[in-house]
C-alpha cells in the first residue's frame, strides 16, 4: 500500500502542465481555438460544413 501513496508531491508535476496549458490557452485564446478549429476541420471529415 506504500507505493500507492499519491501525496502532494507526486501531484505537483500534473498541476505544473495544467497551469502551463491553461496560461497558453488565456494569453492566446482565441488564436489556440481558431487554430485548433482548423486542425479538426482538415482531420475529421465529419467536422466539414456545406
Amino acid at each position: 500500500m506504500f507505493l500507492a501513496y499519491i501525496g502532494p508531491e507526486t501531484m505537483m508535476p500534473v498541476a505544473s502542465v495544467l497551469a502551463a496549458v491553461m496560461g497558453v490557452v488565456m494569453m492566446f485564446g482565441r488564436n489556440v481555438v481558431s487554430f485548433g478549429r482548423g486542425i479538426m476541420e482538415r482531420v475529421s471529415p465529419r467536422s466539414r460544413r456545406r
